[in-house]
């Protein structure tokens, strides 16, 4: 869980109320065409929050990009100049993300330490990951996803750290549902996240698993990591605090879209996992309506 006890205070230079606008618009737009996923949750927030929960988005999406352009100038000057803002609020040549970021940092006192651990997350990228074990994915997890996550309540509105624990335990789950969907992707940019010793474990490589997926070791091992997908969900339901159902109702709405990919890639393992919009609608709504528990 974070436990940071750094509260940003940035100061910034006053921008006309129609840069701001235009930058957030931006980030909205950003978000739309890049979050497959992550937009269906958001949408339920009222257009303030929305529109600073797509401003954290495209902040972590511009990183993301950088590492994998790889392009060895223009990669270590984003990350030099996001560290800057993160830290003092600073805005050299003010861009739209940084614009609206640095906007929502101070409107709800985002936490700095998360705000460095990740971007030092997604940098590490840029190095490659070999995994050895289940712990070191769910170190590197929460430093790419669970610190968005403390970002998140907060822009919710939860600023009294009840739910971080759930913040914790829900970026870890949705972080090994993108990996496990993400397998082949990654295999292409020359990354792995799987835990070595697992697949060790059942005679596989990563390789085996995308040129052999209907052998029987690789169905074993499918199921063993969709069922390490479920715990970790469980691990997040038994973590929910239920006083803030309503302000983490865009959460939920997440681990539903999320939660539904996994049982899909338990059916069907060797194919890319495709849901279509309205699938996605009815595992939100069935969740909000407690028709369905993604956390079971």
């Amino acid at each position: 869980m974070f436990h940071g006890s750094t509260i940003l205070s940035i100061r910034m230079s006053p921008n006309s109320e129609q840069m701001l606008r235009e930058a957030y618009d931006y980030c909205i737009e950003v978000t739309r065409r890049s979050a497959r996923n992550f937009y269906y949750g958001i949408r339920l927030l009222r257009h303030e929050r929305f529109a600073s929960l797509c401003a954290l988005y495209a902040f972590c999406r511009e990183l993301d990009d950088a590492v994998d352009r790889a392009n060895p100038q223009e990669a270590p000057q984003l990350f030099s100049l996001r560290r800057q803002l993160v830290s003092s609020g600073h805005l050299t040549n003010p861009d739209k993300i940084g614009r609206a970021f640095a906007d929502t940092m101070l409107k709800y006192q985002l936490p700095q330490h998360a705000l460095h651990e990740l971007i030092d997350t997604i940098e590490s990228d840029s190095v490659g990951h070999r995994f050895e074990t289940m712990e070191e994915v769910r170190s590197y997890a929460h430093g790419v996803a669970s610190t968005v996550g403390f970002c998140s309540v907060r822009i919710f509105g939860i600023h009294d750290g009840g739910a971080d624990a759930f913040a914790e335990a829900l970026g870890i789950a949705l972080q090994w549902t993108n990996i496990l969907r993400d397998i082949e992707e990654d295999h292409r940019r020359g990354r792995c996240y799987l835990p070595q010793s697992e697949l060790r474990k059942f005679g596989l490589t990563v390789e085996d698993l995308l040129t052999n997926e209907k052998t029987e070791k690789a169905h074993l091992w499918w199921k063993t990591a969709v069922e390490q997908g479920r715990e970790l969900f469980r691990a997040a339901g038994r973590a929910f605090p239920p006083e803030y159902r309503r302000q983490l109702a865009p959460a939920l709405a997440m681990a539903a879209v999320y939660r539904m990919i996994l049982e899909k890639m338990a059916r069907q393992p060797a194919r890319p996992p495709h849901l279509h919009p309205i699938q996605k609608l009815l595992c939100v709504f069935t969740a909000l309506l407690r028709l369905w528990n993604p956390f079971r």
